[in-house]
């Protein structure tokens, strides 16, 4: 495990430096965190950047001349060899349900002949707790036990996507999956183009 630096050791322009930067990605970064957060997964993000990180770092290198090597990857970008392999064998994507984990439960709800019905092939109505199938053991399957079935069941009602039945049990009300509004998806966009503007400036 590398050592981090003293920070007695820093030189005061470099520590200003970099409390610029910080500051300055806060600001920019912000926004976009606010519109994504309680809709797209952070790992799903952190995944995405690594990725971009990656690639940028071996066009980086291309346009210098310099050989690209998992040492030379892992210089610019800051991580190790292992990690730089692992993402070179990803590329660009993400998974849906690595980008929305609720998304993992409902597929497994469909999926899996333990939470259908044998003769329709159709999604059970599950109870929330109790033996054999239930909502709990699906949602720990599908997610792990990091978050209360209680709070995924409510982030699913909100999205429409299951409802209570008269006798308490948990039933599938849709399998349609659509985060943004088309307003949303507008600025979204429209914040992507700034970005490109801004990179595309330097070049």
């Amino acid at each position: 495990m590398a050592k981090k630096a003293k920070a007695d050791l820093i030189h005061p322009t470099t520590q200003r430096e970099a409390n610029w930067l910080i500051n300055t990605l806060e600001v920019m970064l912000r926004p976009l965190a606010r519109m994504l957060v309680g809709r797209v997964s952070v790992h799903a993000v952190c995944d995405l950047l690594k990725q971009l990180y990656l690639q940028e770092a071996a066009r980086k290198l291309e346009e210098n001349g310099e050989r690209m090597t998992r040492a030379s990857l892992a210089m610019l970008s800051g991580w190790d060899t292992r990690t730089v392999t692992e993402a070179l064998d990803r590329g660009v994507s993400v998974e849906p349900t690595r980008i929305w984990p609720e998304l993992g439960i409902m597929t497994l709800w469909q999926s899996d002949p333990k939470y259908k019905i044998r003769r329709t092939g159709e999604p059970k109505e599950l109870s929330l707790y109790g033996d054999g199938p239930n909502f709990f053991k699906l949602v720990v399957r599908a997610i792990g036990r990091n978050i209360t079935p209680k709070a995924v069941m409510g982030k699913l009602q909100e999205r429409k996507l299951v409802k209570l039945t008269s006798e308490g049990n948990v039933q599938i009300s849709s399998t349609r999956f659509r985060e943004f509004s088309a307003k949303e998806r507008a600025a979204l966009e429209e914040i992507s183009k700034g970005m490109q503007a801004v990179v595309n400036s330097d070049e």
